[in-house]
């Protein structure tokens, strides 16, 4: 049309123009496609609430590793609590539940929670040392519990049959 009116480079400079504007429409829509699909560290502010509803869950002595990924539209936590060092795996797992539930009743975006529990005073133990004593973590629940018994015996042989032993 341009060439009737002897401009023929108008229609080349609208080509151009209507190129540039699909370009960046699809830049748009690819990098938003891109967030989407990859996951990516979420909010600090979300996070920092986070460290405030696990230090509410009673029984949590503290926590660390605290991290958060959103992937589109949801969020996964995973997070470490330190507890008592002497509860029950069964007690402890009830703690970290709780701290689950709580988490998740926070954001409906949360999908995932995962709660690792620690023993309060492993958590400051340095790395090296547990890797020098390794051997000393490494023995079978069964040997610890028969030594246990042994001791018993030896110390008071007036005890004459254990019916229940928890090691810790």
């Amino acid at each position: 049309a341009s060439i009737y009116i002897g401009a023929a480079w108008v229609d080349g400079l609208a080509g151009l123009i209507v190129s540039a504007m699909i370009g960046q429409v699809g830049w748009q829509v690819g990098k938003s496609s891109l967030h989407d699909l990859t996951d990516k560290a979420i909010d600090q502010q979300l996070l920092a609430s986070l460290h405030e509803i696990i230090k509410g869950v009673h029984d949590v002595k503290g926590f660390h590793r605290l991290r958060g990924r959103s992937m589109g539209p949801y969020i996964t936590i995973d997070v470490h609590i330190e507890v008592e060092p002497r509860l029950s795996v069964s007690a402890a797992h009830r703690i970290a539940e709780r701290v689950r539930e709580a988490i998740m009743d926070h954001d409906d975006r949360f999908v995932e929670v995962l709660v690792h529990v620690d023993p309060e005073d492993v958590v400051d133990t340095p790395l090296e040392l547990i890797q020098d004593q390794k051997d000393k973590f490494n023995i079978p629940q069964k040997k610890i519990e028969d030594d246990v018994r042994q001791a018993i015996a030896e110390r008071y042989p007036e005890i004459l049959k254990i019916s229940h032993l928890t090691v810790h």
